[in-house]
């Protein structure tokens, strides 16, 4: 006997019951199914521009971000489009090269593309990439959340950004880390005007060892660089020379001389990182550190706490110690850490944020402050800062205010001395690895007394 039901066709679907069920889909299937009909590209094409993330899966789960404070997206958010780094980093590349030609043939069209985006994570890893985004990020005017990780071929982008600057109305969370050229970080902080998180993690042009001859350098020495002997007190005279040159803070993204005042008036969360120098030398190499690099860094940084002074609620200041791969062969972090934890490198950055906290009306709501890699104590202190160290009296000042402060042990930074290259942005976890199989079948209770980058070293 026949049914007297007909089936159903695909046709007879709501959209909104279709919407339930493609929106469970990963990149790669919701990017087959765009192609099935009209109706349904017209179903997927939004969602699959909504969440562009193009680390591979399992980046933000690995040791690369900060667990404590938590971070603004739940790992488990992510919409990643691809397992392995060649996936992701082939789709980077034709999505911004896709992007640059619409914008050049169809400008009108590019923009209602970009509109489409709430959300994008990518390695920034050429100077055509950088370019592209700073000439398309005023046209993301529904973006939400922003992450950029730039690797050190993207220093050479000669893009630039002036005013008036655009707004991005819906911007809540911006994070620029790795080497970025001075003009995308400018941009993206003066269209920020609705940002709720920062952070701030931005490298200046890398400088390659001196051992390396000039005409193999990747990075030699540029004229701004400053080399020599001079009276005002900006040159770096053997700093950036030497056998191993440290990564270096970018600074000068803001311009000291502009008339557009920087405005981040619903900013609660601020994370700023640096790499920092080192006060003993373990090995046979000589190292390198540019303290013109640290002051143009630290003026931008006052620059932008003084911008979210009034509505910040949670400080985050990490600097993490230069360390070359080859000649700390061996050590662990902890170790090392605390075998250079004189507080010297740390003297700069306390003295700036000091200055700022002892106006007692500066930051009238921040209710946390988070240190990492800043010396506080003596190692057998008892979880309290010592006023010996620049740090220690920066937790007392923060303390006398009642602002809650924890000192974590933090981590060293890991660069290759011949490039002067620190490989912050990787597209996989592959750079941060796994525990090893000895490490699992360590005895439990010595992995108890093992020292991590969250260690605590004291907390008022």
């Amino acid at each position: 006997m026949e049914s007297s039901t007909a089936p159903s066709s695909l046709g007879s679907v709501p959209n909104e019951v279709l919407l339930n069920i493609i929106q469970l889909l990963n990149a790669q299937d919701l990017s087959r199914l765009s192609l099935g009909s009209k109706r349904l590209n017209a179903l997927s094409q939004p969602l699959l521009w909504n969440d562009i993330e193009l680390h591979a899966a399992g980046y933000h789960e690995c040791s690369a971000e900060l667990k404590d404070p938590p971070p603004f997206r739940s790992p488990s958010e992510r919409f990643y489009q691809g397992n392995r780094r060649n996936d992701v980093n082939e789709k980077a590349k034709k999505l911004f090269e896709m992007l640059a030609k619409v914008n050049t043939e169809d400008p009108k069209r590019a923009r209602e593309i970009v509109a489409r985006v709430r959300h994008l994570c990518t390695v920034v890893d050429s100077p055509f990439v950088a370019d592209t985004l700073i000439q398309l990020l005023p046209h993301f005017q529904n973006l939400k959340t922003l992450e950029l990780h730039g690797r050190d071929f993207c220093c050479e982008s000669e893009a630039t950004s002036e005013p008036p600057y655009p707004t991005l109305p819906n911007l809540r969370f911006a994070k620029l880390f790795g080497y970025m050229p001075r003009a995308l970080v400018r941009l993206v902080l003066h269209s920020g005007t609705a940002l709720e998180r920062l952070e701030l993690g931005a490298l200046d042009r890398p400088v390659s060892s001196s051992l390396c001859y000039r005409e193999k350098m990747q990075y030699p020495p540029q004229p701004e660089d400053k080399l020599g002997v001079d009276s005002d007190g900006e040159s770096d005279y053997g700093s950036v020379g030497q056998e191993c040159v440290i990564p270096r803070p970018l600074g000068g993204f803001l311009h000291p001389e502009e008339e557009v005042e920087l405005a981040l008036p619903a900013l609660k969360h601020l994370y700023l990182f640096q790499p920092t120098g080192r006060a003993i030398d373990l090995g046979v190499l000589n190292y390198g550190w540019s303290q013109r690099a640290v002051r143009s860094c630290l003026a931008d940084w006052r620059r932008v706490l003084e911008a979210s002074s009034r509505s910040l609620e949670t400080l985050v200041v990490e600097q993490r110690q230069g360390a070359d791969y080859e000649e700390l062969d061996g050590w662990a972090s902890a170790d090392f850490l605390r075998r250079n934890d004189d507080g010297s490198g740390n003297e700069a950055l306390m003295a700036m944020l000091t200055d700022l906290f002892e106006d007692e009306a500066a930051f009238p709501v921040l209710k946390r402050v988070f240190l990492r890699g800043i010396t506080v104590c003596e190692s057998t202190s008892g979880n309290r800062p010592s006023a010996t160290f620049p740090g220690g009296r920066f937790m007392l000042l923060a303390e006398r205010r009642g602002i809650a402060c924890d000192a974590r042990l933090g981590e060293w930074l890991l660069f290759d001395r011949d490039s002067g290259c620190e490989h912050c942005a990787e597209w996989s976890k592959s750079q941060y690895g796994e525990e090893s199989e000895d490490s699992e079948d360590e005895d439990e209770e010595n992995k108890e007394d093992e020292e991590t980058s969250d260690t605590l070293l004291a907390r008022v």
